[in-house]
């Protein structure tokens, strides 16, 4: 069943992925939940021969959301957190509940659907948000928006309104971490610092 719900996902066969796959908290029904990271070989193999022609060794390569969404994993509270990490070609969205991920989305898009598909996002989560075991719903407390394609005033205007909450995004200062200078950007630092909290 993995199998078949990975090809389907990933829209290719087993064979052709390089794919991990972290088991994750069973849901409140006890069901399990497995998060699954793929890529295909071919396009692995492009980047091993870019990096052996540059003479770079790479350790590990991660989605650049794995990364950003550190600082929120690290920096828990009770409520549910929302990462939207933008770019030109469009959008990773993930909701963490208990440090744990509970909806993550890539969406390809121009830069005009954005702002569409950013609400389609949060639509799904609003309609889906899983209650507690008590039965109560929790809250999205933190929001998180790093890179391009929207800014984090529209993000925030967007995500209020969606999910009738009065959020802001988190800045450095809230996260910790302490810039040297105002033209220091913490959207051009989160991932690989991020990433560098992991062998805390």
């Amino acid at each position: 069943m993995l199998r078949w719900k990975i090809e389907r996902g990933f829209g290719a066969p087993v064979e052709e992925l390089s794919i991990s796959r972290e088991r994750l908290q069973k849901d409140v029904h006890g069901r399990d939940r497995y998060l699954a990271i793929g890529v295909k070989k071919s396009v692995l193999a492009e980047y091993e021969a870019v990096r052996e022609s540059l003479g770079w060794r790479a350790g590990l390569i991660v989605p650049r959301h794995l990364g950003e969404s550190q600082w929120l994993v690290r920096n828990g509270s009770a409520g549910d957190a929302l990462l939207l990490s933008g770019s030109s070609q469009g959008f990773t969205g993930v909701i963490f509940r208990d440090k744990h991920p509970l909806i993550v989305r890539a969406v390809s898009c121009h830069e005009g659907e954005f702002e569409d598909e950013f609400y389609r996002f949060l639509l799904f989560y609003r309609d889906r948000n899983i209650p507690e075991a008590a039965g109560d719903y929790l809250p999205l407390t933190r929001l998180m928006v790093i890179g391009e394609g929207i800014t984090k005033e529209r993000a925030r205007e967007i995500v209020n309104e969606t999910t009738g909450g009065d959020l802001r995004p988190l800045g450095a200062e809230d996260l910790g971490l302490q810039l040297p200078s105002r033209d220091f950007s913490f959207d051009s630092i989160a991932a690989p610092a991020g990433l560098a909290t992991l062998s805390w």
